[in-house]
């Protein structure tokens, strides 16, 4: 797989800390960065589970990721964190129309 050098733009303060956390792992801020993603899209595939969704869709990883962060913003359990998840695929599936033919 190819690399690249890439530049973020971000506040100073959360490039310290991500370095921080880059040399503790003994990694550098590139690789570190791909296993917080990796880490994050582990998370949105275990929502689409939860909120038993097909993850083929796709249209709901935006609202996935804002209450997972938010969730550890607030300092969620994994229960309450679960029960918003199936709360959104039960929102979804509300919606959905089914034809129904009947005679």
């Amino acid at each position: 797989m190819e690399t690249k050098s890439f530049q973020i733009v971000m506040n100073d303060r959360a490039h310290d800390q991500l370095k921080r956390r880059a040399k503790l792992m003994g990694m550098n801020i590139g690789d570190f960065a791909e296993h917080l993603l990796s880490s994050l899209e582990f998370r949105i595939k275990k929502a689409y589970e939860i909120a038993a969704v097909d993850p083929a869709r796709h249209d709901l990883d935006d609202q996935f990721i804002k209450t997972i962060l938010l969730a550890d913003k607030a300092g969620l359990t994994e229960e309450e964190l679960n029960r918003d998840l199936k709360d959104i695929g039960q929102t979804t599936r509300d919606t959905e129309w089914t034809p129904n033919v009947r005679l």
